[in-house]
């Protein structure tokens, strides 16, 4: 598996805004009124970003092989790097998509409702932005050290 490059994850969010933008405004223009957005997204969001983080501190050992830590399974690894691939990936489209609700959102800021949906919005944002960070930080701590790749291409544990 390669790397993940912050230029796809960019262009999954982008792709996303402008989804989330559009709806919010065909909400907006058909229905007459915006869609909920609970305030449990953010909070949703934001566990599974800690999970994500413990995670990687629970496994980072492991893989390092730091004295005092079992060994993880080769099937273990690639397990957790296909996680953090996923969890980048998805982070990036729901990311994305809030931010675009909360500029669709940010029109109506004169009103109590407005300023809630673009509240709650930028906040599950910035939970699904952590989200991407930790599933960031997972996959590089799941990249093995060149000498320990056995050949030289830029290839992660999950191979």
């Amino acid at each position: 598996m390669k790397p993940t490059r912050i230029r796809d994850l960019l262009l999954l969010a982008l792709f996303a805004a402008g989804l989330g933008w559009s709806f919010i405004r065909l909400s907006d223009s058909l229905l007459g009124n915006f869609p909920p957005v609970p305030w449990l997204a953010p909070a949703t969001l934001a566990l599974l970003a800690v999970g994500l983080l413990a995670w990687t501190l629970g496994v980072r050992g492991r893989i390092q092989r730091k004295e005092g830590s079992k060994e993880i399974s080769p099937l273990l690894a690639a397990r957790t790097a296909a996680l953090s691939l996923a969890a980048s990936r998805t982070g990036a489209l729901v990311c994305g998509g809030y931010l675009g609700a909360a500029l669709a959102f940010s029109a109506h800021l004169d009103t109590i409702g407005g300023r809630n949906h673009t509240l709650l919005s930028l906040c599950a944002a910035l939970a699904a932005l952590a989200v991407v960070l930790a599933a960031l930080w997972l996959e590089s701590v799941c990249r093995l050290p060149p000498d320990q790749r056995g050949r030289g291409s830029d290839t992660d544990a999950g191979d």
